[in-house]
């Protein structure tokens, strides 16, 4: 300490004499008074008085504070404690006048090691000091109401809970995890106590609030989150409660269309492909007794679902495809939600920038650009766009009445368009019986001229082949340049084709059936949309727009394609 070392400087320099041996009272010139036991000229044991009211009392050496000894600061707080050399160095406890107390081992003047520490209102920490704060294993103590305490043990860092640690709640509930900075943050396990059947939410935490993971039940089912169980915000221990406890009773409600007789986990092959990777034996246990809104959910295992020359497992509301480069297919709007965590991290895997990515839609024909010249080298255009819609499961898991309630919305949208540009007819497949005025499906010759344009579809194209054809078929414009296929792998997949170069006028058209569409399914439903993952589709990789494509010449060798 700085006043050891001056009174050590004015006894040897300013002041020739000093006593041997004895009690004596010295002032020297700047103000300090020592007042006890001298021993070979030194001052030995006694009261120093620095100037402004601090206070040593205790054994010197050499001038400096040596052994045991307590200092009494301006402000009203004490230290006492042992010291070496000038500075605290052993056991010591410090106190001030607001009734903050430390207590512990001090090195170099400072606590470090065990030691502890109660605040004013009677918070305290018992643990590890480094450089006078709280750093490495201790246990903290946070009054709360009634007289009760939250306590947290675990990991410090500068006075910070800060590593792995648990804190338990006066309410009962506890948290086990990481923290960064006094905040949850990192992967963490919430408890509910005295809560029926939730058992806890675990997942990552951001700034004390969770930011994803899932609720585990009593009966073992499992909620993600966010997702059907939500809770933000500075009341979220309570609203996810609420809202966990609501969807769990919603759950027991919900009864599956079809027993799942598959249980044991599928996956052969860990890097055979996205959906491979990220499916672990745990989180297939923890997905495979969920169940959507629709009934539909579960792990089983069926050919019948899937194309013919693919094999596969099936969760309900999406396949698990083993021959696939994704590997995954959904099964409705719920999927992505329900099975977030098979999804999220397959899409991610997928798409560099799907955690960051949100959906914008402008279906405006005027803003598209096209370099003037390339009309010159294309021989025809398409656009195809494909359509599912909220409400009614996807192709995999939809039933023979929600295939023909999609059939009916598509139906009434191609009737009520009277552009000639798009207009045209609806030909349902041969031996559907989904439309009553069509009963049977369309006809030998319409069969062969669908055929002939490349307009049909077959049994050999779609995954889902259940109840085969009903509630499938073809619309075809007059001018057999739009063309839409009604349940084949999408609910709609609509294609619009010219000749030459004519994507502004493809896309106008795309935009007018478009346009019919939703002001029918207004009616009656929506587009399955997320702002996450844009408009859905059962296949994870089908944007909104499929595919545009362009025939060239072979021959050209125009500037615009190299």
């Amino acid at each position: 300490m700085e006043e050891n070392l001056a009174l050590s400087e004015k006894a040897t320099v300013e002041e020739k004499w000093t006593p041997y041996v004895g009690k004596y009272k010295k002032t020297w010139n700047d103000g300090i008074v020592f007042d006890g036991a001298w021993k070979s000229h030194q001052p030995h044991k006694g009261s120093v008085q620095f100037k402004p009211d601090l206070i040593y009392e205790g054994t010197l050496k050499n001038g400096l504070f040596d052994g045991q000894g307590v200092i009494r600061y301006p402000d009203g707080a004490k230290f006492a404690g042992i010291f070496r050399e000038g500075k605290k160095e052993g056991l010591g406890k410090y106190a001030d006048l607001a009734g903050n107390v430390f207590e512990g081992t001090y090195r170099n003047d400072q606590l470090n090691g065990k030691g502890s520490r109660k605040w004013p209102n009677g918070g305290t920490y018992v643990g590890q000091w480094k450089h006078n704060k709280a750093n490495g294993i201790g246990t903290e103590t946070i009054p709360a109401a009634d007289g009760k305490v939250d306590t947290y043990t675990g990991q410090f860092q500068d006075d910070s809970r800060h590593g792995q640690g648990v804190m338990t709640y006066a309410s009962g509930n506890y948290y086990d995890g990481e923290w960064v900075g006094g905040k949850r943050n990192g992967a963490g396990k919430f408890v509910w106590a005295n809560v029926e059947n939730i058992d806890h939410f675990r997942g990552s935490f951001v700034d004390d609030l969770p930011s994803n993971g899932q609720v585990l039940f009593v009966d073992g089912l499992t909620a993600p989150f966010p997702g059907e169980v939500e809770g933000a915000g500075e009341n979220w221990i309570v609203d996810l409660c609420s809202s966990a406890t609501g969807w769990f009773e919603s759950a027991k409600e919900r009864k599956a269309r079809r027993e799942a007789p598959y249980d044991a986990y599928p996956i052969k092959d860990a890097d055979k492909n996205a959906m491979t990777k990220v499916l672990t034996e745990d989180l297939w246990n923890s997905l495979r007794r969920r169940l959507t809104a629709e009934g539909v959910g579960g792990f089983w295992f069926s050919e019948a679902y899937l194309h013919p020359c693919l094999t596969g497992t099936q969760l309900h509301d999406c396949v698990l495809l083993d021959n696939h480069p994704v590997g995954l297919v959904a099964g409705s709007v719920a999927c992505y939600t329900l099975f977030r965590e098979l999804f999220d991290p397959v899409l991610a895997s997928l798409h560099p920038k799907y955690e960051t990515a949100s959906h914008v839609s402008d279906l405006d024909p005027s803003k598209l650009k096209t370099p003037a010249a390339v009309g010159e080298i294309i021989q025809t255009c398409t656009i195809r766009i494909d359509r599912c819609f909220s409400g009614v499961p996807f192709g995999v898991a939809i039933n023979s009445e929600e295939r023909r309630q999609v059939e009916s919305m598509l139906v009434k949208a191609f009737s009520s368009i009277e552009d000639p540009d798009v207009a045209g007819a609806y030909f349902p497949l041969a031996g559907s019986e989904s439309v009553a005025d069509q009963a049977g499906g369309m006809q030998a010759h319409e069969q062969s001229a669908l055929e002939a344009d490349g307009f049909l579809f077959s049994k050999l194209d779609c995954t889902d082949t259940r109840e085969w054809p009903d509630a499938r078929g073809v619309f075809c414009s007059t001018t057999k340049q739009t063309v839409a296929q009604i349940n084949a792998q999408e609910h709609c997949s609509l294609t619009a084709s010219c000749t030459g170069f004519g994507i502004p006028g493809l896309f106008l058209r795309v935009v007018k059936v478009l346009k019919a569409i939703e002001k029918t399914v207004a009616k009656e439903g929506d587009y399955a949309f997320a702002n996450r993952y844009t408009l859905l589709a059962p296949h994870i990789l089908t944007p909104p727009v499929q595919r545009v494509h362009l025939d060239v010449f072979v021959s050209c060798l125009h500037p615009i394609l190299k």
